[in-house]
């Protein structure tokens, strides 16, 4: 017995020799179901994977395997429906409006408060921001409640894609939404 590699345009896929393929036709997403030494296998991958498997896993009976191989199967359908969701909302228009304000709460080990204002909305999926300038009531130490300062400019304008529900991505590691007009918990150790 030898195990092969299954060339399919770009895309290797490890392959058990033996093994029987099971491929979803809703999602697109495939498994290889094999049997070693008595024991029961499988190996799983998604719909687009090459080389990397889902899963890779030994089963103690035909019904585990198989209750294994259909909830992944159930999981990987539920996972395109939602990225259609997604895609279907990139493209509707946004709710915010000029002079509507965002929160951004982001911060490992101290939580950074920003605050932005919308400056101008030049289509229906993208707004132009500027971030605020905030007043702090310290609290305790290291420690404050803070509220933005409407039209008190900190930075430039940049513009973001806004979401159908108000968010918008302001950086890597931090989105912000539609404040709701209460003061912010804000931590710092510097």
């Amino acid at each position: 017995m030898t195990d092969t590699i299954q060339n399919a345009k770009t895309s290797q896929r490890y392959v058990p020799s033996g093994a029987i393929p099971e491929t979803d036709p809703d999602s697109g997403a495939a498994v290889y179901s094999y049997e070693r030494n008595g024991e029961l296998f499988a190996i799983a991958y998604k719909p687009k994977a090459s080389r990397n498997s889902a899963w890779h896993h030994r089963f103690r009976s035909e019904v585990e395997r198989n209750n294994y191989i259909t909830k992944f199967f159930e999981g990987q359908r539920a996972h395109q429906d939602e990225m259609k969701k997604r895609r279907a909302n990139r493209k509707q228009p946004h709710s915010l409006k000029v002079g509507d304000i965002l929160v951004s709460s982001w911060g490992y080990e101290q939580t950074n408060i920003d605050f932005y204002q919308v400056t101008a909305a030049p289509g229906k999926c993208t707004v132009e921001l500027r971030e605020l300038a905030k007043n702090a009531v310290e609290t305790e130490w290291c420690q404050a409640r803070v509220t933005p300062r409407k039209d008190k400019f900190v930075s430039a304008a940049f513009k973001r894609r806004a979401s159908i529900d108000g968010r918008v991505k302001v950086s890597s590691v931090a989105s912000a939404y539609v404040w709701d007009g209460r003061a912010k918990h804000q931590t710092s150790y510097a």
